[in-house]
């Protein structure tokens, strides 16, 4: 998809400015003068189309939001003396949660990277890169289309991490913990959970890490922050959770994950008989995985709400995302493909996330990610209504037949039903 829209509505915009239509307010804080006037420089020849200001610390930092009120993005340093760039994040989250919070470390400083893993949204290293803090600018201003409810943006820039599954927590709790531990083993577990993959991702595709190149294979991303990084996050910092199954009576995490694995499984098949790269069957894979995350997410902070929402589908007969839409403002979709976006996942993973009840509303009119996720989704639904005796929503044939691909959906069917067939045969 083009890196700068998501939607058919958004408005055009030329490489290396950022896609708005009107200034967005940015506020950069770090203690040292001469980082402050290299930002100064980039932002000047960079665009018009934002406002900048800078602070020379999280006090003064403070200060100017309480005056002046949320800024869209927050770039800050985390070591700074008085108040630190967590302790800054920290009091945002609360005051201003509405803000994008980008971190800015020395490229060695890894234990500060995991200090804010908690608080921060996307990272970047010192020295910063120009075309690393436009991509990182440019996301932060464009994501907000894909979600128009604001209390939804405010609670899910709050979100810190989602909960796991218990199994894969435990199971992998228990290997990082085995003095024989592998970190092959450890990413094989990550990537099964959409929790810790987006987690893992979210970090793994920050320009702390990933030197330019979007990532989108949990397991990779997960070698790549390491062991260390990894048990961080499951032990010491506790990023990495377990889902609470008491506080929801009529949500399944189980059930979740066994649909998400499947789709998951169907889009990487679909992209497959495309003969996709290996690069767009890893990024169907994740998307399928993750496209259903909106679910978790609104289940685990809006809990009282999102069953509200399946209680409302339940008696009217009604898709669980219009149900979503009536009783929270938004559905899973739009949710996920936000909280998505604000970690800095690649596009094409947002994108198909965005729009896997929806596929015409994507500016894509070829064969995407977006089409492999849409259809293993439909076919995920077809086998199970097949199983139970019930019929399901098929893919979107209109969105099919104007992108030329109708006459391959027998073909992706077939592929995925003798995918089914051959791994229930290996398990008997």
């Amino acid at each position: 998809m083009p890196a700068h829209e998501f939607r058919k509505d958004a408005p055009p915009v030329e490489k290396g400015t950022a896609a708005m239509t009107e200034k967005k307010r940015i506020l950069f804080v770090d203690d040292t003068p001469k980082v402050l006037d290299g930002l100064r420089r980039m932002i000047r020849i960079a665009s018009r189309e934002w406002e900048a200001e800078f602070a020379p610390g999280a006090h003064e930092a403070l200060d100017m939001m309480e005056r002046q009120g949320a800024f869209d993005i927050v770039v800050s340093d985390i070591r700074m003396p008085r108040i630190s760039g967590s302790q800054l994040f920290r009091q945002m989250k609360m005051h201003y949660p509405q803000s994008v919070r980008v971190a800015m470390t020395d490229s060695s400083d890894h234990e500060g990277v995991i200090g804010v893993a908690w608080s921060a949204h996307q990272y970047l290293s010192k020295p910063c890169d120009m075309d690393d803090l436009l991509i990182v600018l440019a996301r932060g201003m464009r994501i907000s289309r894909l979600l128009k409810t604001a209390r939804l943006r405010k609670m899910l820039s709050r979100i810190e991490s989602l909960p796991s599954l218990p199994s894969l927590y435990l199971e992998l709790v228990e290997e990082i913990a085995s003095p024989n531990s592998s970190m092959v083993t450890v990413g094989r577990i990550i990537a099964q959970d959409m929790a810790m993959s987006a987690k893992v991702l979210q970090l793994a595709n920050s320009a702390f890490y990933s030197r330019g190149h979007k990532m989108s294979d949990p397991s990779l991303a997960a070698g790549l922050l390491g062991m260390d990084t990894i048990k961080a996050l499951a032990i010491s910092t506790h990023v990495f959770s377990q889902f609470d199954a008491s506080k929801l009576k009529e949500f399944s995490l189980e059930d979740l994950w066994n649909h998400s694995m499947m789709v998951a499984a169907f889009a990487r098949w679909v992209a497959s008989a495309e003969k996709a790269t290996r690069q767009a069957l890893d990024d169907a894979f994740i998307a399928g995985l993750l496209h259903d995350v909106g679910r978790l997410a609104l289940a685990s902070e809006l809990p009282h709400e999102f069953e509200a929402a399946v209680a409302l589908s339940s008696e009217q007969e009604i898709d669980l995302s219009e149900a979503e839409c009536r009783t929270l403002g938004a559905g899973h979709a739009e949710t996920g493909a936000y909280l998505l976006g604000l970690w800095g996942l690649p596009d094409s993973v947002v994108e198909a996330v965005a729009f896997h009840h929806a596929p015409a509303d994507s500016l894509i009119k070829t064969f995407s990610v977006l089409t492999a996720v849409h259809v293993a989704n439909a076919l995920t639904h077809e086998l199970w209504a097949w199983e139970i005796g019930q019929k399901a929503a098929t893919a979107d044939v209109n969105y099919l037949t104007m992108a030329g691909l109708l006459p391959r959906l027998d073909t992706w069917r077939e592929k995925c039903q003798e995918s089914v067939r051959v791994n229930m045969g290996s398990r008997a």
